[in-house]
């Protein structure tokens, strides 16, 4: 069965399923007694031919450098497109995606995105470099300048 899912129903399911999550605890993907969770529609990007959600998770506010919830939650709902900068929560916020990887696995089934706020081409680089550190990957899915 697939349910349209409004901006409601994903704030009250994700509402009242992240109060019952433990933070130190991984998700187990396995878990049947959801049943089928509506997934947030997904567009094509440009002509890249890339099909991404019509919501994204912001790293603005940081992410949990252990392994965080909230993105555990936002993949369920089908919602893998994070946006990550170096600036966001002082530095973190990469390092709390990093974290997320490492558990959960989940680098190939994620659109992971970036920026700069230095536009010189050395800092340009020297960003990108310290950004895909910080991720613990090899690329990410789209940079912004």
């Amino acid at each position: 069965m697939t349910r349209s899912l409004t901006r409601r129903l994903l704030l009250s399911l994700s509402g009242a399923a992240s109060a019952g999550l433990v933070a130190d605890q991984l998700v187990d993907p396995s878990l049947a007694w959801a049943g089928e969770l509506p997934k947030v529609p997904r567009r094509t990007l440009g002509k890249t031919g890339k099909k991404i959600p019509i919501l994204l998770l912001g790293g603005g506010m940081g992410f949990d450098k252990r392994f965080d919830p909230r993105i555990a939650e936002a993949m369920r709902f089908g919602v893998d497109y994070i946006d990550a900068a170096r600036v966001y929560a002082g530095g973190k916020c990469e390092s709390g995606v990093a974290a997320y990887n490492r558990k959960a696995k989940a680098r190939d089934k994620m659109w992971i995105t970036s920026k700069s706020m230095d536009h010189s081409p050395t800092g340009f680089e020297a960003n990108v470099a310290k950004s895909l550190k910080e991720l613990e990957t090899s690329y990410v899915d789209l940079y912004y300048l």
